[in-house]
């Protein structure tokens, strides 16, 4: 689960974006092999984090984004994606 509160500014085509975010992340895993069984649980040390980014619109529908996270680690990643 993820909570986040962004602020964005358009100054055409470019929109910047970037804000804080709360999340909370607690699971089980059990994996049942041929020959053994083991589990595991995973929690995060933080529930806190942030992250930014920038969208440019290039032409119709067709934008490149690019983001940067940063929770108990640096992120980024980026997508070109095309709306119609």
């Amino acid at each position: 689960m993820e909570f986040g509160l962004f602020l964005q500014a358009k100054f055409k085509p470019v929109t910047f974006y970037a804000g804080p975010f709360v999340y909370l992340v607690r699971g089980d895993f059990t994996n049942k092999g041929i020959t053994a069984t083991t589990s595991d649980k995973f929690e995060e040390n933080s529930i806190l984090g942030g992250a930014g980014g920038i969208r440019i619109n290039i032409y119709r529908g067709l934008s490149v984004e690019l983001e940067a996270r940063y929770s108990e680690e640096f992120s980024a990643g980026g997508l070109i994606s095309y709306s119609f």
